[in-house]
C-alpha cells in the first residue's frame, strides 16, 4: 500500500511538472508569437519606409534633374551675354557680371546729373544693347519657355537722400524701358513687354571697392537682368538637397 501510494504521488508530481511544462511551453509560444507579430509589424513599416525613400529619391532625383536643367540653360545665356558684350563698345562703360549675366551701364554717360532723360548721343549704342540683348534671350523657344522676367534696375550712389534717389533711380529705370520698348523690334515688342519690368534701387545695393567702401562712380549705374521661372523656389531646393 505504502509502495503504491509512493507511486501515485510520484506519478501526480510528475504530471504536475509536464502540466506546468506545458504551461510555460504554450505561455512561451504566446510571447513567440507576440514578438513574431510585432516583428511582422515593423518588417511592414521598414517596407513602407523603404518605399516612401524610393519615392522620396525619385522625386529628389527628378528635382535636381530640373535644377541641372534650369542651371544648364542659365549657364548658356550668360555665356553668350558675356560673349557678345565683353567686347561691345567701352563708350557705355558696360560691365557684364560673370555669375548673373547683368549687365552693368554706367549712369553718368546715360544721364545728365538729378535728370532721367536719356542723353541723345548715347540711344544708338542702347539701341544696339537692346538688340543683342534681345536676340540672345529670345534665341529659342527653350530660353523664352524658361525666361521669368526682364529686369531694368537704376541704382543710385549713397548721397543724398533715400527716397529722393529712389524716386530718381526709378524714373532712370522707366526711361530705359520705355526707350527700349519704342526701339525693339516689332516683331518681338509684345513678348519684350510681356517680361520686361522697370525697378529704382535707389541706394539700397551699392557697388564697393577692395577696401570696403562705396564706390561712388560704379554705384550709379544702370542695370540689365533677366531671371528664369523657379529660380527663387530651385535655390530652396538646392539647399535641401545640400543638406539630404
Amino acid at each position: 500500500m505504502i509502495f503504491v501510494l509512493t507511486l501515485i504521488a510520484v506519478l501526480y508530481s510528475k504530471t504536475t511538472d509536464v502540466v506546468q511544462y506545458v504551461r510555460e511551453i504554450e505561455a512561451k509560444k504566446e510571447t513567440l508569437a507576440k514578438i513574431q507579430s510585432e516583428l511582422d509589424h515593423k518588417t511592414e513599416q521598414l517596407k513602407l519606409k523603404e518605399n516612401a525613400l524610393d519615392s522620396k529619391e525619385i522625386e529628389l532625383k527628378y528635382y535636381k534633374d530640373q535644377i541641372e536643367k534650369i542651371i544648364g540653360i542659365k549657364s548658356s545665356i550668360i555665356n553668350l551675354i558675356k560673349e557678345k558684350f565683353e567686347r561691345s563698345s567701352s563708350n557705355l562703360k558696360l560691365a557684364v557680371d560673370p555669375f548673373t549675366g547683368a549687365i552693368r551701364i554706367s549712369g553718368d554717360i546715360l544721364f545728365d546729373t538729378d535728370s532721367d532723360a536719356i542723353k541723345e548721343e548715347f540711344k544708338p549704342l542702347l539701341k544696339l544693347l537692346l538688340e543683342t540683348y534681345v536676340n540672345i534671350l529670345f534665341d529659342t523657344q527653350e530660353f523664352i519657355d524658361h525666361l521669368a522676367e526682364i529686369v531694368i534696375e537704376g541704382h543710385a550712389d549713397n548721397r543724398g537722400d533715400y527716397i529722393y534717389n529712389l524716386d530718381l533711380s526709378q524714373r532712370r529705370a522707366q526711361s530705359i524701358m520705355k526707350y527700349f520698348i519704342q526701339v525693339v523690334d516689332p516683331a518681338k515688342k509684345e513678348l519684350f513687354q510681356k517680361f520686361v519690368t522697370a525697378n529704382g534701387k535707389s541706394f539700397s545695393v551699392p557697388i564697393k571697392d577692395p577696401t570696403g567702401n562705396v564706390d561712388l562712380d560704379k554705384s550709379r549705374r544702370i542695370e540689365v537682368k533677366f531671371r528664369l521661372k523657379d529660380d527663387e523656389a530651385l535655390k530652396e531646393l538646392s539647399k535641401l538637397l545640400d543638406q539630404k
